[in-house]
C-alpha cells in the first residue's frame, strides 16, 4: 500500500505483486472500506477474476501477460493449496541416436 498523495486526491493506492496474497489483498480492501478509508486499487478486477478461477498465470516465469506471474514456492501449505491447479507443460525429452558418428 502506498501512502496518499495529492495526484490521487489523497487516496491510498493498493497493489499486488504476487497472486498468492490475493485473499489478503481482499481482506485489506474490506478493512479499508469498513473504516471508511479512501483508496484506489487499479488491479482489483484482475484479482477478483483470479480468485474466481478465470485467470491463467505463468508459474515462476515472467510472461509479461496481463496476469503476470504466480510465484509458487514448494512447501506443504502451498502444495496443498495450489499444486492441483497448476497445468504442467510436457517435458521435452532428448532423442538419442543409436548410430555412432565420428568427428
Amino acid at each position: 500500500m502506498r501512502p496518499p498523495v495529492e495526484e490521487l486526491n489523497f487516496k491510498y493506492r493498493l497493489g499486488l505483486t504476487n497472486y498468492a496474497y490475493a485473499e489478503k489483498f481482499i481482506k485489506m480492501i474490506t478493512a479499508l472500506i469498513d473504516h471508511n478509508v479512501s483508496f484506489t486499487a487499479p488491479i482489483l478486477e484482475d484479482v477478483l477474476e483470479y480468485l474466481t478461477g478465470e485467470a491463467h498465470l505463468s508459474v515462476n516465469k515472467f510472461s509479461g501477460a496481463r496476469w503476470g506471474t504466480f510465484d509458487y514456492i514448494p512447501g506443504e501449505e502451498e502444495c496443498e493449496k495450489y499444486f492441483n491447479y497448476i497445468k504442467w507443460k510436457k517435458l521435452k525429452s532428448p532423442k538419442f541416436s543409436t548410430s555412432k558418428k565420428t568427428i
